[in-house]
């Protein structure tokens, strides 16, 4: 268990702060690329396992990080709660909650409670000595039980640093963007002074905010080269994406079920077998 905690709370900071630019220049409706006044969004995933050629179930998808939540909005459009719901003997219950501070708008505290019956906690403090810069203090109950987290924007670079108590795990990464703040460079230098990591993105038009093209270079984990394409419909969802370098591999198709919004309600993957293999399902209420 406690390796468990050790992971999440290692991959939660990167899945919260990925990037600080974005955040400061929309809100969570927008990061979300949502559409209406969203008052809450529930998301559920599930995996697909087939009983024969054409018939399937499907269950939820719950595997180490928590991947089925709800998230409360307030009226100009920020995350104030998000609700993680957990499987046990197949049904959901909740588990952690995410609290959400502001001022004026810009994000002061994030409060994380491991277990609702638990006093496990992590907590990350913001705060904005300048214009230009961002600092994330985070405490925590568990190990680690103190990180530090520094984002630096200059024009279209974004610096992002994470550092340990005593800078023994450190990380390093630049974010490059264009001139609607969308990411089109990820350079990752962990503790080093060349590149570990490199991707690459390129879009379609000045609107969509996915990447028709992304290449990545995992060259840290000796990971063969990426290319992949990505296809949308006319709500800038992707609809189809495939691998440009491996010839073997089939497009994998999406369908979509939207609700008058033009939110989607249900999204399924199909694979190269041309079967549904992952099913996705929200439920949405409006101000």
């Amino acid at each position: 268990m406690k390796k468990y905690l050790i992971l999440i709370s290692i991959l939660f900071p990167l899945l919260i702060f990925s990037q600080q630019r974005i955040r400061l220049n929309s809100n969570d409706i927008e990061r979300y690329h949502l559409k209406g006044k969203v008052k809450s969004l529930k998301y559920f995933v599930y995996d697909v396992k087939y009983l024969n050629d054409s018939v399937y179930e499907i269950k939820i998808e719950d595997f180490i990080v928590p991947k089925n939540y709800k998230i409360e909005f307030n009226k100009n459009g920020y995350i104030t709660k998000k609700t993680e719901y957990r499987s046990k003997n197949d049904s959901l219950i909740k588990k952690g909650v995410w609290l959400y501070e502001y001022d004026n708008n810009k994000i002061k505290n994030e409060i994380y409670y491991w277990n609702n019956n638990s006093k496990d906690t992590s907590k990350w403090t913001y705060n904005y000595p300048n214009k230009n810069t961002t600092l994330i203090t985070q405490q925590s109950t568990m190990s680690p039980k103190l990180m530090y987290y520094s984002y630096q924007q200059n024009k279209n670079k974004e610096y992002y640093k994470s550092a340990n108590a005593d800078s023994s795990f450190i990380r390093r990464t630049l974010n490059v963007y264009d001139k609607k703040n969308r990411i089109i460079r990820i350079e990752k230098y962990d503790n080093l002074d060349y590149i570990q990591d490199i991707v690459l993105k390129s879009y379609s038009d000045s609107l969509n905010p996915y990447p028709k093209i992304t290449i990545s270079s995992y060259t840290k984990y000796d990971a063969p080269f990426s290319i992949i394409k990505y296809i949308f419909n006319s709500n800038n969802d992707i609809i189809e994406y495939d691998s440009l370098i491996n010839s073997d591999n089939k497009k994998n198709i999406i369908e979509y079920k939207y609700d008058t919004q033009g939110n989607w309600l249900e999204k399924t993957e199909k694979g190269g077998t041309g079967k549904i293999y992952k099913v996705y399902r929200r439920e949405f209420t409006y101000y």
